[in-house]
């Protein structure tokens, strides 16, 4: 589906018809992972070490008790609480990855990968070919475009396969995830489920003055393509 010039999808010329702003855009996207980032610190140093805490005592008040059905009532509520410290740990990755962090743009998406494949559904495969490791600010951007991408895939598109790939292109870093699901029609996009992720993917793409493609064909599968210039932290 790749071609080697600008896309013309609906969405990128919506994108791209709206230039003013640009600079208010990409200081709101960065007070938002500033955001992220100290509220992702705040679960991790609060809420999920009073989680481990009560597992903790859970497991000790489990190896005391005698009763049995007071045994199993206390070993289901430790299960319940490690189940809530796995949903906490993903919920801390989603804010903010530790990899990003050190302009980890691969790390995290390793990771993200990593994750995904544990759900059922379609596999992910992940590749790239930089000649440098992106700066913080391009890492930030393009996993938060492929996280929303990788959401809509695997929640919508019923893939048997997702592919996520990053090479320099055109000065700058584009990004492809593409997948072999049902596709949509792209002139229904406003309708379908998940079409504000895809608008917030474009509108992250803007604010640095990038731009996302869509190309979707029925039967066939989808791919989003999102570009970024160069940029600095």
């Amino acid at each position: 589906m790749k071609s080697n010039s600008q896309p013309s999808s609906a969405l990128s010329e919506r994108v791209h018809q709206r230039h003013g702003g640009d600079e208010l855009a990409g200081h709101l996207l960065a007070v938002q992972e500033q955001e992220r980032f100290r509220i992702a610190g705040e679960v991790h140093d609060e809420v999920l070490q009073s989680m481990i805490a009560t597992a903790i005592q859970l497991e000790l008040l489990s190896s005391r008790v005698r009763d049995e059905a007071t045994l199993a009532l206390a070993e289901e509520a430790a299960r319940s609480a490690h189940g809530a410290i796995e949903q906490l740990r993903h919920l801390l990755f989603e804010l903010h990855p530790p990899a990003l962090a050190f302009g980890g743009l691969m790390d995290s998406l390793r990771e993200l990968e990593r994750r995904y494949q544990g759900f059922d559904g379609p596999s992910v495969h992940l590749d790239s070919a930089l000649s440098s490791l992106p700066s913080r600010a391009e890492a930030t951007v393009l996993f938060r475009i492929a996280r929303e991408a990788l959401v809509n895939a695997h929640r919508h598109a019923k893939a048997s396969r997702i592919a996520v790939t990053v090479t320099e292109w055109h000065d700058g870093l584009e990004l492809v995830v593409s997948d072999d699901g049902v596709g949509f029609d792209t002139d229904q996009i406003a309708e379908l489920p998940g079409h504000l992720g895809l608008a917030l993917m474009a509108e992250r793409a803007r604010a640095v003055r990038g731009w996302v493609a869509i190309d979707s064909r029925l039967g066939i599968g989808t791919e989003v393509r999102a570009w970024i210039p160069r940029l600095s932290d």
